[in-house]
C-alpha cells in the first residue's frame, strides 16, 4: 500500500499569504484609527477654523488631564475647567485650565462672573474642540486679596452659524493672592 501526498501549488500558498497580510494590515489600520479617534491631534479640523479663535488656546489635550470619552449623544457637551483658579495680585497667570476636548462638536466660550456682579472678570474667545487654555489673566480684578465666589458660564457655539447652542453654569472660587 502506498501513501500519496498532495502537493500544494505555490500559487495557492502565495494567495493565502497575501490575503493574510492584507487582513492584518486592515485590522491594524482600524485599531490605529480607533485609538486615535480619527482626529489629527496636532491640528484643528477645518470646520472649527473660524475667525475669533482665542490666541491663548493651544492645540491638543489639557496637560495632566485624562483622555475624555465620547459624549453620550450628539447634543452632549464635555468640558474641562479648574473650579478654584488662583491669580496673582494683579490678576495675571491664573491657572484656568479650560479644555474643549476633541470629542465635542461645538466651539466653546467661557465667561467668569463674580457672584453678585454682572461684570465679566474673564471671557475667552472661541475655543475649538482639541484646544485648551492653561493660563489666563482677569479683565476685572476684585478689590483685595482673598477668595471670591463666582460662576463660570460655558457656552457651546455652533461652528457653522456661530449661534449659541446652550450654556452650562459651574460654580468656581476665584482666589487673588496677596
Amino acid at each position: 500500500m502506498s501513501v500519496r501526498y498532495r502537493s500544494r501549488s505555490r500559487t495557492n500558498l502565495f494567495l493565502v499569504l497575501m490575503l493574510s497580510l492584507l487582513c492584518t494590515l486592515l485590522i491594524g489600520f482600524g485599531v490605529f484609527l480607533f485609538f486615535r479617534g480619527g482626529i489629527d491631534r496636532n491640528e484643528i479640523q477645518r470646520i472649527y477654523q473660524v475667525e475669533g479663535l482665542d490666541p491663548a488656546a493651544k492645540i491638543g489635550r489639557l496637560p495632566g488631564s485624562e483622555n475624555v470619552g465620547q459624549p453620550a449623544s450628539e447634543t452632549d457637551f464635555v468640558y474641562q475647567l479648574n473650579t478654584a483658579p488662583s491669580f496673582t495680585r494683579n490678576g495675571k497667570d491664573g491657572e484656568l485650565m479650560i479644555g474643549n476636548p476633541a470629542v465635542n462638536q461645538y466651539l466653546m466660550v467661557v465667561e467668569i462672573r463674580l457672584e453678585g456682579s454682572e461684570s465679566v472678570c474673564y471671557q475667552s474667545q472661541f475655543i475649538a474642540p482639541n484646544q485648551y487654555i492653561e493660563k489666563a489673566s482677569l479683565k476685572l480684578i476684585p478689590g483685595s486679596p482673598g477668595a471670591y465666589p463666582a460662576t463660570a458660564y460655558i457656552n457651546a457655539v455652533d461652528p457653522q452659524t456661530l449661534d449659541l447652542v446652550g450654556t452650562l453654569e459651574t460654580p468656581v472660587t476665584v482666589t487673588i493672592q496677596e
